[in-house]
């Protein structure tokens, strides 16, 4: 069976500050339908996290085909460095319609998901695994999901579409 991990940006936000940042996620799930909820995990010393913690919300972006090599450099380059991650890909954020959050989505996502943290647990010594509440979503119609399907032979990521 084919590997086809769900390839998602996991956006936060200081909602004081208005900084934001992302990174690219693939271990994430859906993990309760009432309350619908989706569980995250995300590395001890990332931009994304401390956000996550300051704000109590994430929001889950799901990658399309056309924003592959975006999910690739959001993959490898860290936001803590004080790159500009958005700007260095072209990547149009906004806010995540009437929701008051300062966590802004990606508008030209397959789907945006607004969560609410309600539990945090330390998994291991590097991640934090992250359960939220859904306060938010939208779906773009007729476009397609991108999926990552592991390394090449070579050591080259490869993505699939869902058909």
């Amino acid at each position: 069976m084919e590997r086809m991990d769900t390839c998602a940006f996991a956006l936060a936000a200081d909602p004081v500050t208005g900084e934001y940042g992302g990174l690219a996620a693939t271990w994430l799930m859906r993990s309760a339908y009432d309350p619908r909820s989706w569980t995250i995990s995300l590395g001890n010393n990332t931009k994304t996290l401390r956000l996550v913690l300051r704000s109590g919300v994430f929001v889950l972006s799901f990658a399309t085909p056309a924003m592959e090599r975006a999910f690739e450099y959001f993959g490898v380059v860290s936001g803590s460095q004080g790159i500009n991650k958005f700007a260095e890909t072209g990547l149009r954020t906004a806010a995540f319609g009437p929701l008051a959050i300062a966590t802004p989505m990606l508008p030209d996502a397959h789907a945006n998901i607004a969560c609410r943290v309600t539990h945090l647990a330390p998994a291991g010594s590097d991640y934090m695994v992250i359960t939220g509440r859904v306060i938010g979503s939208q779906q773009r119609m007729h476009t397609r999901q991108l999926f990552y399907s592991g390394k090449s032979t070579a050591g080259v990521r490869q993505f699939r579409v869902a058909t």
